[in-house]
């Protein structure tokens, strides 16, 4: 490896190292990425003198594979058979069935913003306890998420706010289920967004409950850890993607749409992402919508080893790797809808000042116009501020 100066990098170089936002909090750029022109913008906004880039001897590190000896397969003996049986499943085949759909449009429209999780408190008391059930070792019970599925999605599609749609829903111990519940309720908008029919969205929208079922299997002490994971920890964590599309290949009735979204959520474009390393064409469309909900919704919401961003850092995160590791399309259906609704509200800058959001340009919609008293911020002209909080 060498250290290279931000001045001197060149598109196509290999990152030596990870590269974080200001508060060293999101990491915007992981080991072994590709660089691109956008990405040494974005790595000049944050004052980064030098990095360090990979020669064409290095080779990247992807750990090492799990073995007997792990502490957590001799506590678990479920975990260490599942794992034992995702070996034998043939993922060549399953990447060779990929296939991108051309969907018809068909908008869903609709009034109301009466909080999800109370106007249908009941189906999604319920929709937990099928949840519950497969931690304890019982079978996915389809059919009732599917009618589950069926009574919330015109809810979750009634008000394309999503912002406050989200800060409405209370806030739970269990993480992975009100996760799952946020992500379905995103996917589900983004698919309204891109024109899918009734059907695709009730497909896309169960598939946004089930994709991280994998983390059902995963022990407890490992997804609370509120310190970093150990190499076999964190080994562990990203075999959840292949924990869920176990649980859902032996579920009766689940396409094979849901269940590859399931496997590949962790993919990315450049094939620097997990179970597989697969790449762009061979990546589901469902996955492309659900890799950006769940990137958002995880970066806005508090975990036990880190603090929450704003819905605004979140969304420059997605933008500054729109095309790269994130689909395009579905980045910018996402980021123009939401920035919509950007307008109005009241904002804390990385600097401490409060104000108020007054004009955002098509072109650059996570970089609006802030009005601080009679002062006008414009934060295409002051990268060196970000909005921290929005209201």
């Amino acid at each position: 490896m060498k250290r290279v100066f931000i001045q001197d990098l060149e598109a196509g170089m290999r990152l030596g190292e990870s590269v974080f936002n200001q508060q060293n909090a999101v990491e915007l750029l992981s080991y072994g990425s590709t660089i691109r022109e956008n990405h040494i913008r974005m790595m000049e906004s944050l004052g980064l003198i030098d990095v360090l880039i990979l020669e064409n001897h290095d080779t990247q590190d992807h750990g090492e594979s799990l073995n007997v000896s792990n502490p957590y397969l001799e506590k678990d003996s479920y975990l260490s058979r599942a794992l034992e049986e995702i070996k034998e499943i043939d993922y060549n085949e399953i990447v060779t069935s990929i296939c991108n759909r051309n969907m018809q449009i068909q908008l869903l429209t609709g009034e109301g913003n009466v909080p999800l999780d109370v106007k249908h408190e009941h189906i999604i008391e319920s929709t937990k306890e099928v949840f519950k059930r497969i931690k304890s070792g019982d079978v996915l019970d389809r059919q009732a998420l599917e009618a589950h599925v069926e009574a919330l999605l015109p809810d979750m599609l009634r008000n394309n706010d999503v912002l406050m749609r989200l800060n409405q829903m209370r806030e739970t111990d269990d993480y992975t289920f009100n996760h799952a519940l946020r992500v379905s309720m995103l996917s589900s908008m983004i698919g309204k967004w891109l024109g899918y029919s009734t059907e695709r969205l009730k497909e896309l929208a169960l598939t946004g409950l089930l994709f991280d079922i994998g983390k059902l299997k995963i022990p407890e002490e490992i997804l609370l850890k509120p310190g970093p994971l150990t190499p076999a920890e964190k080994e562990i964590v990203q075999k959840h993607a292949q924990l869920g599309y176990l649980i859902l290949l032996r579920t009766p009735g689940i396409s094979q749409d849901v269940k590859f979204a399931a496997l590949q959520h962790h993919e990315r474009l450049d094939g620097t992402g997990y179970p597989l390393r697969v790449q762009a064409g061979q990546i589901h469309e469902y996955s492309k919508i659900i890799m950006v909900a769940d990137t958002f919704d995880a970066m806005i919401q508090n975990r036990v080893y880190r603090k929450k961003v704003s819905p605004f850092q979140a969304a420059e995160y997605i933008y500054w790797h729109s095309g790269s590791i994130f689909d395009a399309k579905v980045c910018h259906v996402f980021l123009s809808n939401l920035s919509e609704f950007y307008l109005g509200k009241t904002c804390v800058l990385s600097n401490g000042d409060e104000g108020r959001i007054v004009y955002i340009d098509i072109n650059e919609p996570l970089r609006p116009i802030v009005q601080i008293d009679s002062q006008f911020i414009d934060l295409t002209k002051r990268r060196e501020l970000y909005i921290a909080e929005l209201d």
